[in-house]
């Protein structure tokens, strides 16, 4: 028997040390994947009103004080009750309206401090929530950077419409090498009467005179 004791006593030395350890490595998982802000809104039931109390957006202070007031007012207003049915009126009036007013008050300002924190502390959350939605819609993108197949496609198109218009080029280089090198012929005209006459025209048609100097083209 005294064996079983001290083996108990043995153990229960050591299950706090593994206890510690066990909650340090639970409190790693519940803070790093648990608590995760990725993980707002995710979780329902249990799971969320748990979520949202350790992200301490639901605050106990606010029960537990709600919770106390009403125990000092049932404790408060029992007192004054049996102290009027023993007849101690002024003690029994005292607890039972006196004690009741300062307890109310007192704990309404308690309430009205913890109000006005919890109320802050929500503008607080929801204006940074918008002010990350906002980050997040006029994010600044960067270009992607060119790419070997981006220039490779530029060059094919240019190259392309290189060849198409070649052609073009080169037939209107042609046709104004021809017009430069072409000069249109002189007229040849009757040196007497200045009739206009064929080239192969020995004689003037409308005077008659012979055209000697067939070279005079000029009037």
């Amino acid at each position: 028997m005294g064996n079983f004791w001290e083996t108990l006593n043995q153990v229960g030395k050591v299950m706090p040390v593994i206890g510690f350890f066990v909650g340090l490595v639970a409190a790693v998982i519940v803070f790093f994947w648990f608590m995760s802000k990725k993980n707002k809104g995710r979780f329902t039931g249990l799971p969320g009103w748990l979520y949202e109390f350790l992200q301490f957006r639901n605050y106990i202070v606010e029960v537990v004080l709600k919770f106390s007031y009403v125990v000092a007012a049932c404790i408060c207003t029992g007192i004054g009750v049996f102290s009027i049915l023993s007849l101690q009126l002024p003690m029994g009036l005292g607890f039972l309206l006196g004690g009741n007013l300062l307890l109310r008050i007192l704990y309404e300002i308690i309430l009205m401090l913890v109000m006005t924190f919890k109320n802050v502390s929500q503008i607080n959350q929801k204006m940074s929530d918008k002010g990350m939605e906002k980050m997040e819609t006029f994010e600044f993108k960067k270009p992607p950077m060119p790419r070997k197949e981006d220039f490779i496609a530029t060059s094919r198109i240019e190259a392309a419409g290189q060849l198409e218009m070649e052609p073009v080029t080169r037939q209107q280089k042609a046709n104004e090498e021809i017009a430069a090198t072409t000069q249109p012929e002189p007229e040849k005209h009757c040196p007497d009467c200045g009739k206009q006459l064929r080239e192969e025209d020995l004689f003037c048609s409308q005077c008659g005179k012979k055209v000697l100097d067939t070279g005079n083209h000029e009037r």
